[in-house]
């Protein structure tokens, strides 16, 4: 994950516009644990807080669950939020 982007749980939510981004996200990833591990990271803030953060498969990976008819919608939501952080992206 050296020169991945990457981006947490509250940031992939927000993209995909979730009223609680971290909650929905967290859910997904409890539901698709044996992949979704393999694509992210778990850091402490040392405040006893989690902070997940997913690489760029990862990232796309969150977007399957919503569905197929949805999922090209999905990808374009985060390629957009992406772009704004990073040029790698576009």
């Amino acid at each position: 994950m050296n020169d991945d982007i990457l981006l947490t749980r509250e940031q992939i939510g927000q993209a995909l516009e979730y009223s609680n981004p971290i909650d929905a996200i967290y859910r997904i990833h409890k539901r698709h644990q044996d992949r979704l591990d393999k694509m992210s990271i778990c850091i402490s803030d040392g405040l006893g807080h989690d902070i997940y953060y997913y690489n760029e498969k990862g990232i796309m990976e969150n977007c399957t669950p919503i569905g197929v008819q949805s999922t090209s919608q999905c990808h374009d939501s985060i390629k957009t939020f992406c772009f704004r952080l990073s040029p790698k992206w576009g």
